[in-house]
């Protein structure tokens, strides 16, 4: 009976534990973190090109192999291309998301070159 009881007392605090870990992709997002709004970063590309940035939004559209996402904050859309990172995420449409990347510049539009990502 005692080792009945242990057992569940430990599931339950490893529930606990494991319910309040967000998922992490690639780097840890850093604390100091400096976040922006898209279209800040959309109007300003002087500014954020070649700099680093923390965005925060809903995945609208994703890559079928996860490589990059159509990221949206409703200031904006971007492009957040994963492979610079070497990570990729599962199928993610319609989830809240936590991006720390580079601003670039590719093909004459604005991109993220994420380094890390969280759900």
């Amino acid at each position: 009976m005692k080792i009945t009881i242990l057992i569940v007392l430990l599931m339950t605090v490893l529930f606990i534990i494991t319910c309040d870990r967000s998922d992490i992709y690639g780097q840890p997002i850093k604390d100091d973190l400096q976040f922006q709004n898209i279209a800040s970063v959309l109007s300003n590309p002087d500014r954020y090109v070649g700099s680093e940035v923390g965005l925060k939004g809903k995945i609208v559209l994703e890559c079928g192999s996860g490589c990059w996402f159509q990221l949206d904050d409703g200031t904006g859309q971007i492009h957040v291309e994963l492979t610079p990172g070497n990570f990729a995420i599962p199928q993610k449409v319609g989830k809240s998301v936590t991006v720390m990347g580079k601003v670039m510049e590719e093909d004459g539009r604005l991109v993220v070159h994420a380094s890390g990502v969280s759900f």
